[in-house]
């Protein structure tokens, strides 16, 4: 679907380092989820694009104006995979926002829905988000220790590209948190 071959070329394009190109897929990638009326793939947009715009005040106000109707719509569909990446979403717009206490139960929150899901991927990618939680309070080694958790189930999930950079953030991680 044309869905699926943007969301391909924006990871392409964040491995090449073009923004501007990712962020214009990711774009598109949003507009045809809320086209086709699928939460699972706004919700997907969403999340992809945060990663990419933290810290841009500009991406940042987009991604939220996506997750506004958003969020909602994953919350009320009692999916409990939709309801992890919500809650996913939501602890990345509050670190954003410099609201640590919020984001971190979010995000523990986000954690064991997917621990239970059995979702190693959404769990190891939580984790990640819990590490720049820890750095931002200034918490190495409890940082240190959430990449390491992400950095095992990133060598269990071995797959795809996508995977595959899951272990290599975590390494990064884990070098910052030293």
């Amino acid at each position: 679907t044309e869905y699926d071959l943007r969301k391909g070329r924006a990871v392409a394009y964040e491995y090449l380092g073009d923004e501007v190109a990712c962020f214009a897929d990711l774009e598109a990638m949003f507009r045809l989820a809320d086209l086709l009326g699928e939460v699972s793939r706004r919700v997907d947009a969403i999340q992809r694009y945060l990663l990419g715009a933290f810290g841009q005040a500009d991406l940042l106000a987009k991604a939220m104006a996506f997750a506004k109707d958003t969020l909602p719509l994953a919350w009320a569909s009692e999916d409990p995979k939709l309801i992890a990446d919500a809650l996913h979403i939501q602890a990345l717009f509050s670190r954003s926002n410099l609201d640590y206490a919020s984001a971190e139960e979010s995000i523990v929150e986000a954690i064991e829905r997917y621990r239970s899901l059995g979702d190693r991927r959404g769990e190891a990618d939580s984790l990640q988000v819990r590490f720049g939680i820890a750095m931002a309070k200034g918490q190495s080694r409890l940082a240190q220790a959430y990449a390491a958790s992400a950095l095992r189930l990133a060598r269990e999930i071995s797959g795809d590209i996508e995977d595959r950079s899951v272990e290599a953030y975590a390494l990064i991680q884990i070098s910052q948190a030293t």
